[in-house]
């Protein structure tokens, strides 16, 4: 089963461009740290800028450079290899001094510090994007229009392919677990696999709930600006207060203590289920392998900004950690979400 198509925000205005550029500098991230070192601790961090390097490979040959074991060295995210990518790394007190690291070409230092803690996965505000698309065709009017709408509106929060791995393969390696048709092995795939099947449920919940306006009885609710949610059981007054931009229409990454819909939400929860052909048991199996979280349905990306120039088409904005910058620049792209990183 392949992943449900996430339609566009922004559908009845035409793309102006085609797709993300193939070359890394097409496709530049920044992260933003939760915290900056403070200055005083055992944990040297050392902002690193790669070009044409991912997070897990940085990490080893630094870790080998600075003397320590690949495991102790801490990040905030993963990163991808075809860009240029900015993010701290943290080493323990034992790490070398980096002014002695080798540096392989496509990697600089561009910052350090001490801090007290080893960064850990999560502990990152967001990310900033620059992107570039190429064919960009000359129409500035609906690039702006679709800025606009999107710095407004916001797009569709959903999960990007590279979720469900190459063709899919996790999404059907995912039900055949929820099937019971394998057990899953410690460590990363007890992970990969449950959330996988999670990510693909609040993306079917997402499609069907973007087709119905207003609010159903049973919605999860998150108060904007903050981490609280709750369930709707007045649907006009929560209405009102959804067009006020009150409060956040959220979807459900099923487990064991997260919040569910409730009532007619529920059932469209269901129905999600129901199209990937999970019965009871492999729900069960699902909510008991994780303990779930909440994600809202809408993104609004923040400083959001385009540019033009010859047949090049950039893009700059930031998002939270674990959205999909590539779901914000297909707004602007006719290619598809597999085949974003096209180029010309």
């Amino acid at each position: 089963m392949d992943p449900i198509s996430i339609p566009r925000r922004c559908s009845d205005i035409a793309p102006p461009a085609q797709a993300i550029g193939a070359d890394a500098a097409d496709f530049i991230v920044r992260e933003v740290p939760l915290y900056e070192p403070s200055g005083e601790g055992t944990h040297r961090y050392v902002r690193v800028r790669k070009t044409g390097w991912n997070t897990r490979d940085v990490v080893r040959t630094l870790a080998a450079e600075a003397g320590v074991g690949e495991r102790d060295v801490g990040y905030a995210g993963m990163k991808d290899r075809n860009a240029v990518t900015e993010q701290w790394l943290s080493f323990p007190e034992a790490a070398t001094d980096p002014d002695t690291w080798r540096l392989p070409d496509g990697v600089e230092i561009l910052a350090t510090g001490l801090h007290r803690n080893k960064l850990r996965t999560g502990h990152l505000l967001a990310n900033d994007f620059e992107l570039t698309l190429s064919g960009y065709s000359g129409g500035i009017a609906a690039a702006e229009a679709i800025a606009e709408r999107v710095g407004t509106e916001g797009i569709y929060n959903a999960y990007g392919l590279q979720r469900f791995g190459r063709n899919g393969d996790n999404l059907s390696r995912a039900l055949a677990w929820a099937r019971g048709e394998f057990r899953l092995r410690k460590g990363f795939q007890k992970k990969l696999i449950p959330s996988v099947l999670q990510s693909e449920l609040f993306n079917r919940y997402l499609v069907k709930r973007a087709q119905i306006e207003g609010t159903l009885d049973g919605d999860v609710f998150r108060l904007a600006n903050t981490g609280s949610h709750f369930i709707s059981d007045d649907v006009a007054a929560d209405g009102a207060r959804l067009a006020e931009g009150d409060i956040l229409l959220c979807g459900c990454l099923p487990g064991r203590r997260a919040l569910r819909p409730m009532r007619a939400a529920a059932e469209l929860l269901d129905e999600c289920y129901g199209d990937l052909g999970v019965d009871r048991e492999g729900r069960q199996r699902l909510e008991d392998s994780s303990p779930g979280a909440l994600r809202d349905l809408l993104l609004v990306p923040e400083r959001l900004a385009v540019h033009a120039g010859g047949d090049r088409l950039r893009l700059s904005f930031r998002i939270p950690a674990g959205s999909y910058a590539t779901l914000v620049a297909r707004e602007w792209a006719e290619s598809s979400l597999a085949d974003m990183r096209g180029g010309a």
